[in-house]
């Protein structure tokens, strides 16, 4: 007989999906680099879809929550409005159903991962494919090449751009901390402080000051929600567990400096060798009101604002 559909088996998927998502690019593409990633994120949310619709269908008593429904909906209806004055409605279209596969994959992700268990083991499995994308982009600083894997704006590992790379691992960036924080395992801890460190060196090497600037404004905001919303007790808890760990945060702060003020000077060709030390490109937001690219960026973004002014409801 065959095995019963089983709601662990679509959680396998989801993990799957979070692993391999960041990971997967195609040889030699030179253009279009997000294009596999969204075809794969696609294809493999359409099948756990399917896969949670026959499960529903064998467990008809199992309950289904689709939080934010009523918001959600709205804005996909406000979506399909804006196709009316789509300059390329193949391309609304696309997008329209790019929105689509990202709420129906929260309401799946809400209904099967339901435990403290497996939500660490996702959070794991995004820490992991952090460190193998950081891995990665930092081998390439260092000269190397992968096969196949084209980058535009290096080290952008198999994101094929710095920026893009930045974006992800800023997303990630805090979940090999929480589990140094929370474990009392040393080997975990030494685990998990060698994927922060790299991780972090890795950020340092994009060069893309919005993220440097995220990390630093989203630590701030963390530590004032902290300071604020945890008890007495909860929040001394938790500098406690800095304390201990502090000679694991020293470690990893005397790494991603030893990796960006040694290499230029032992290692012959180093991609960053010839660009700004991340101090002076963090200075450089002093001088943002002449950076070129930010002024590009922001004239978009005003044009943005403009044409939502004309056309508030159909874009």
């Amino acid at each position: 007989m065959p095995a019963k559909l089983r709601s662990e088996h679509i959680y396998y998927g989801i993990a799957a999906l979070v692993v391999l998502a960041p990971l997967v690019f195609f040889p030699s593409l030179i253009s279009l680099y997000r294009l596999p990633k969204i075809t794969f994120i696609n294809l493999f949310v359409t099948v756990l879809l399917w896969l949670w619709l026959f499960l529903l269908l064998q467990e008809r008593e199992e309950k289904v929550m689709f939080p934010l429904a009523i918001p959600l909906t709205f804005y996909l209806g406000l979506s399909a409005l804006s196709l009316v004055n789509a300059i390329n409605p193949f391309e609304g279209i696309f997008a329209l159903f790019h929105k689509v596969t990202y709420i129906f994959l929260f309401w799946l992700v809400v209904n099967q991962i339901g435990t403290m268990k497996k939500i660490k083991n996702i959070l794991f499995c995004s820490t992991f494919s952090a460190y193998v994308v950081s891995l990665i982009g930092i081998y390439q600083v260092f000269g190397g090449e992968i096969p196949g894997l084209v980058n535009l704006a290096s080290p952008g590992s198999t994101f094929g751009n710095k920026n893009m790379a930045a974006q992800f691992i800023l997303l990630t960036l805090p979940f090999p901390y929480l589990f140094l924080l929370s474990t009392s395992d040393r080997q975990k801890e030494i685990l998990f402080g060698i994927a922060a460190a790299v991780v972090s060196t890795y950020l340092l090497y994009t060069g893309t000051r919005a993220a440097w600037a995220g990390a630093i404004i989203s630590s701030l905001t963390l530590l004032m929600l902290f300071r604020l919303k945890l008890s007495k007790a909860e929040f001394e808890k938790l500098k406690g567990a800095v304390a201990r760990k502090k000679l694991s945060l020293l470690g990893i702060m005397i790494f991603m400096l030893a990796m960006n003020s040694i290499p230029p000077y032992v290692v012959r060709g180093w991609a960053v060798a010839g660009a700004a030390s991340p101090v002076s490109r963090f200075a450089t937001i002093a001088e943002i009101d002449r950076d070129t690219s930010f002024l590009n960026r922001l004239a978009m973004s005003a044009n943005t604002f403009e044409m939502f002014k004309d056309h508030p409801l159909l874009g």
